[in-house]
């Protein structure tokens, strides 16, 4: 086995030539940067007055990226996995973990209301068509979810979520999360004065329809999970598109922009990088975030849950800052590239004949 630097895509061959690279990486130009430990990531945070790297531990820790590196190995580090590398930079780190269906309702809650269930053509429970029944490798970090004193179960999570909800949820949720600015016109993202999200998008042609969730854990139509902390209507809901837009839309905008991308999925121990598309991600969001064996564990607290809150959590706390002119969507996630590229492909299949007759070039 090839072992992997925490910060880079370097292998070697034994733990002290590991030791020897990792421990000299001394960069200070990023405020933030992931740390590869194991099947972690955690993120490491530059101190500005000082230039130097915080622990993730918050234990007043502080140095290098290597020195960092050194400090955790020895005194934080309860992992005896190894990074391994196979000369692929794309390759990611990720758990090995398999996860069965997940249950369709919780026996201690009472029974769910009718919008917790999607209109049955919207669900499949065929084998290999249902997200619930893929096999994903990649988990949060409890540690890292769990991290906030005040906030260290599901049910206090979502009270922080609900209550962030309510002093947002009449705003655009794009422009808001994308150029933190309230939009006066609108608060509904399919009509966003924006192409990226509104009709026609990759956000409602693509991911909007990608997201299966099983039975009885989210309202299907205002997306919110269904636990008490909320005080859903026990009727099928209407009107509560802004609460849709929130929750879907924090999980698509981090998710294609990179620099929100980075320092959220990082928060949660998750590889900036880890999924290769789009699918996978919508896949890894409707899965329970808490695993069976844990007492914390609500089946209702999803990876989608997981990325809202640590958005709200650092919306909250400042430390998210919107740059001059917003953030920017990764590449090909813009209406405008879904739209040439539709057209491309439909050219394809047409070609000019002679007499000046477009036909289609398959009949």
């Amino acid at each position: 086995m090839v072992l992997q630097c925490a910060f880079c895509n370097l292998g070697f061959k034994n733990q002290a030539d590991v030791y020897n690279h990792t421990s000299h990486h001394s960069e200070d130009t990023l405020n933030s940067v992931p740390m590869s430990i194991g099947d972690q990531v955690l993120l490491l945070t530059l101190d500005h007055p000082s230039g130097l790297y915080a622990c993730p531990k918050q234990c007043n820790v502080k140095g290098t990226l290597g020195s960092v590196w050194v400090h955790y190995m020895a005194n934080h580090n309860r992992s005896s996995t190894k990074r391994s590398f196979n000369g692929d930079q794309n390759d990611r780190p990720t758990k090995i973990a398999r996860f069965g269906p997940m249950s369709s309702s919780d026996k201690s809650s009472p029974s769910p209301p009718p919008g917790s269930s999607p209109p049955a053509s919207s669900f499949s429970t065929s084998s290999g068509s249902s997200a619930t029944l893929s096999l994903s490798p990649i988990r949060v970090d409890l540690d890292l979810l769990f991290g906030q004193p005040e906030l260290t179960s599901v049910d206090e999570i979502f009270a922080f979520i609900n209550q962030t909800l309510s002093d947002l949820y009449d705003s655009c949720a794009y422009h808001q999360i994308m150029q933190g600015t309230h939009a006066s016109d609108h608060s509904l993202m399919r009509v966003c004065t924006d192409s990226a999200v509104c009709s026609g998008s990759e956000y409602y042609e693509k991911f909007t329809t990608s997201l299966n969730f099983a039975k009885y854990i989210i309202c299907y139509r205002c997306y919110t999970p269904q636990h008490r902390v909320f005080n859903h209507d026990p009727k099928q809901c209407y009107g509560r598109g802004n609460i849709q837009d929130w929750w879907r839309g924090i999980a698509y905008l981090v998710f294609r922009t990179q620099e929100l991308r980075i320092t959220l999925f990082s928060a949660l121990g998750i590889h900036p990088d880890g999924f290769p598309t789009l699918d996978e991600y919508c896949k890894w969001l409707v899965l329970e975030a808490i695993p069976r064996s844990d007492r914390r564990r609500n089946n209702r607290f999803t990876n989608l849950a997981a990325i809202v809150f640590v958005y709200f959590l650092y919306f909250t706390q400042g430390t998210l800052t919107v740059p001059e002119g917003g953030y920017e969507l990764d590449g090909n996630a813009s209406h405008w590239s879904l739209l040439i590229s539709s057209l491309i492909i439909n050219f394809q299949k047409l070609h000019l004949c002679d007499d000046g007759i477009i036909q289609n070039a398959y009949q």
